[in-house]
């Protein structure tokens, strides 16, 4: 068991052998955690033993501090390091056990790195131990002897505290003596809907209590279909984190879903405790992956595919990526095509790529029993697939092509080999740039219990899969996103979605959240859930644009479009027996709204791609709740129907039928905001009224931003790279000022860190003096060399107060050139045309009043 604090955030991340368990949609198909035996054990806190560090164990160095907990049951090492960063990581584990434990540091990018305590005292007769660190030495953690606990302070107030309520509970590893009775009911073996569970080392459980001091609002915890907020579950069964096939979640429970990350986020107006990131994903994304992507469960052959692809050019609907799902294999075989139809899938494909589109193509883990079946043979003669619990047969089950096994990605090996698998001579009819979603991953297993593998599975090692089910869909997304780099020799940048996830998944995937309905209270919660895993890590999420199940109407699916427009991942999809969807098939009115969505994410594709870079060296996700930029604002920490893109957009969505008129909040206290499509300016704190026609989602501009945009409509992003850009400048109402950035590079492959092959520059607007307003442009990376042909076609300032009667444009060697400009007084608006400089040079433009 782990936990990581960092600071001024605290990073808690629980890598627990347990799991909470709650109610599901067939209720009759998963666990409540009365069904669960560890669960009551954890619940019933009576036989809870008390623990307590041995002082004459203290050992310690100047970053880590290591001790013996003891109680009546056990005795337990614990680790206390200080890491980079102010983190602070904290481990429990057995003291020679008959059996390790398995560790999920692979989630992590790379081994931590300790840094020294600014202060240490410890004595040992005294009650407890202290470490100082952080700036002037206001962050402290104090150790207590007897009983064990742990307390964080910042400034001498305490904010967090590990085992207070003594709920640590370590169940270890032991023979079975006798017939086990002592040790309780489910202790060894449980069943559930005629599955037995054996579990040949005992229970392994593990439960701690972590408390927030002084917190009104917890988020975290994905993935679950609940308020952004989580809510108590004294009386209800706690969050569940089991990565689940869940058909048609419901919605507002705590229900286990697709992925999980054990991590929770306190937000007051003083502080934040918790995590609002963990390791930044240092896999950049393609240009392409953030634009639009059309997807269905299926496209019935090469003609029809082609044909969506060609109709989105007649109705000049920009579009990146077209998406088959399983019925283009031959027979439900990954890494194989339908004879019929999908014959000739290059030319297929090719004929996407010579628009600058791609294709996406689904790869399940489950392989179906086949002796004809490439795969299969080759897996079955290297043994690589999953055990059954006798550890030597291999373990079967039922998923879409029928009879399947699944192969074991625990297996370094078996990574290697389904990576080897995605290379155009072995992935036949396909090119490097024939993208891949791994689907099912959970695993998904319609036989078996909870509609996954038993638990009592082994891979490789000797592992039950009990131990490492979370993590089972992360080795497979490594895999096959290290078959993508194999493919192209590493020379381009890779594209995966899954739907199981875990910690680090941000570091090779893409995720989504899994099969949704069409339908509106579908929507509106789609809102919550993509900010909590935002929030837990995961920066590139999206929900199924419309919905997976049922038949959305026309204002559902617009109002859908325009909502995913302002989220990370963007992309439509339905179910097989649901009607045909495209943008073109409903009304006039409908399908023009829609296209407007999708043009208006074309449009702030730099100022995305730019979030994302930026999120590589931060670890601020692009989709972010309000109180991130606005964390005194008490108002915002619940809120939930709106978002903010970057620093620099509100987006506040209509989510619900029939809504001609919305309110929402502005965060901040004299803070300006612009509506995007208007232009009018609006001062926070308090909520405004707005009409929402069905061709209108609110989008603000916050005061003191620039944002970069490209506004020639292209048919795919890739032909948009040397488009000239659009700089938006929202004036602040107080300072008169603004600044943003802009990343590019060639948008596909590695050269930006192989080669430097890339720019990031900043623009300031500030007042430079009493009759005079500059913008300016400075490289904030010198290390960069990428140098394209891209120039700024308009400059448009929002909230001017002045009047200007003259605008200059200065290079580097300052020779003065008169710009051509419009002043509207009405809306405060100043627009200057061709003012023909370049991104990727320094220059300055002098408004004169």
């Amino acid at each position: 068991m782990k936990i990581f604090l960092t600071y001024p955030l605290i990073q808690l991340i629980i890598s627990l052998s347990f799991v909470l368990f709650c109610i599901a949609v067939d209720r009759s198909n998963f666990k409540t955690c009365e069904q669960a035996a560890f669960c009551k054990r954890h619940r019933a806190k009576a036989n809870n033993p008390v623990y307590n560090i041995q002082p004459d164990s203290i050992k310690a160095n100047d970053s880590a501090v290591e001790a013996v907990l003891e109680s009546s049951v056990n005795k337990l090492k614990l680790i206390l390091a200080l890491l980079e960063d102010g983190k602070v990581r904290m481990v429990i584990d057995e003291i020679d056990p008959i059996r390790q434990r398995f560790h999920p540091t692979i989630a992590l990018d790379g081994e931590p790195k300790q840094q020294k305590f600014s202060h240490f005292d410890h004595s040992g007769t005294s009650a407890s131990f202290i470490a100082n660190f952080g700036e002037k030495n206001s962050y402290k953690i104090v150790v207590e002897y007897t009983p064990f606990r742990v307390n964080i302070f910042t400034d001498d107030k305490l904010i967090l505290s590990v085992n207070s309520r003594q709920l640590l509970k370590f169940e270890h590893y032991r023979n079975k003596v006798g017939d086990g009775a002592e040790d309780g009911e489910g202790f060894w073996e449980e069943t559930f809907k005629g599955h037995t569970d054996t579990k040949p080392f005992g229970s392994s459980s593990i439960g701690l209590d972590v408390s927030f001091i002084g917190y009104k609002f917890l988020y975290g915890l994905p993935e679950h279909s609940e308020s952004f907020t989580l809510k108590s579950t004294t009386y209800t069964d706690p969050y569940r984190l089991y990565n689940l096939d869940v058909f048609e979640y419901e919605l507002e429970n705590g229900m286990a879903l697709y992925g999980s990350i054990p991590f929770a986020i306190a937000h007051g107006k003083a502080r934040t405790a918790g995590v609002l990131w963990l390791n930044a994903a240092e896999t950049w994304v393609d240009l392409f992956a953030i634009a639009y992507h059309q997807c269905r469960w299926n496209y019935n052959d090469r003609a029809d595919l082609l044909g969506v692809h060609s109709s989105f050019d007649e109705h000049d609907i920009p579009v990146d990526v077209l998406w088959l799902d399983i019925e283009h294999t031959d027979g439900k075989k990954y890494f194989t095509w339908d004879p019929v139809k999908f014959s000739n899938s290059l030319e297929m494909i090719k004929e996407l790529e010579a628009k600058k589109r791609t294709l996406v193509t689904v790869i399940d883990p489950h392989i179906k029993i086949d002796d004809g079946y490439y795969v299969y043979n080759e897996a079955k003669a290297n043994n690589f697939f999953v055990k059954k619990s006798d550890g030597t047969s291999d373990y079967e089950g039922h998923c879409w092509p029928g009879a399947s096994m699944w192969l074991d990605f625990v297996n370094p090996s078996v990574r290697e080999f389904w990576a080897g698998k995605f290379p155009v001579d072995q992935y036949q009819g396909t090119t490097e740039r024939t993208y891949t979603w791994n689907d099912m991953n959970e695993p998904s297993v319609f036989s078996g219990p909870e509609i996954t593998m038993h638990k009592d599975a082994r891979h490789f090692d000797g592992w039950e899969h009990r131990e490492i089910h979370n993590i089972y869909g992360f080795f497979q997304s490594m895999a096959s996103f290290n078959g993508q780099l194999l493919r192209s020799n590493k020379r381009l940048r890779t594209f995966l979605l899954v739907r199981s996830f875990f910690v680090g998944s941000q570091r090779y995937a893409t995720v989504w959240t899994g099969d949704n309905a069409a339908e509106w209270s579908h929507l509106k919660q789609s809102i919550p859930m993509l900010l909590s895993i935002s929030v837990s890590g995961i920066p590139s999420v999206g929900a199924d644009v419309g919905g997976f199940f049922k038949d959305p109407d026309g204002q559902l699916i617009t109002r859908w479009y325009q909502a995913g427009a302002f989220q990370p991942f963007f992309r439509a999809h339905g179910h097989i027996e649901t009607k045909r969807r495209e943008p073109w098939l409903f009304s006039e009115r409908e399908n023009n709204a829609m296209r407007e969505a999708v043009i208006k994410r074309y449009i702030l594709l730099p100022y995305w791609y730019t979030l994302f870079y930026e999120h590589t060296k931060t670890g601020v996700p692009p989709m972010r709740p309000v109180w991130s930029e606005f964390p005194e604002d008490e108002a915002a920490f619940d809120e939930e129907r709106e978002w903010m893109v970057g620093s620099g957009i509100l987006v506040r969505p209509v989510v619900e039928p029939d809504v001609q008129h919305v309110s929402l909040y502005l965060p901040g206290i004299g803070q300006t905001w612009f509506d995007w499509d208007t232009h009018k300016m609006y001062l926070s704190p308090g909520a405004i009224y707005t009409d929402t026609p069905l061709e209108k989602i609110p989008v603000y501009q916050r005061g003191g931003t620039i944002i970069p945009v490209r506004e020639r409509q292209r048919r795919a992003s890739m032909l948009q790279r040397n488009d000239p850009i659009t700089l938006y400048i929202a004036s602040e109402l107080d300072r008169e000022f603004a600044n943003g950035t802009i990343y590019m590079d060639d948008g596909e492959s590695h050269n930006y860190k192989d080669k430097n092959e890339y720019l990031y520059w900043g623009f300031v607007y500030k007042k430079a003096s009493e009759y005079n307003y500059a913008i300016m442009s400075k490289n904030l990376d010198k290390n960069g060399k990428f140098d394209p042909d891209v120039w700024v076609e308009r400059i448009i300032i929002r909230g001017v107060r002045y009047y200007p009667r003259a605008v200059h444009m200065y290079y580097e060697d300052y020779n003065p050139e008169d710009l051509e400009y419009t002043h509207d007084r009405d809306q405060r608006l100043i627009v200057i045309r061709k003012p023909g400089v370049y991104i990727s040079r320094e220059w300055r433009i002098d408004i004169h009043v």
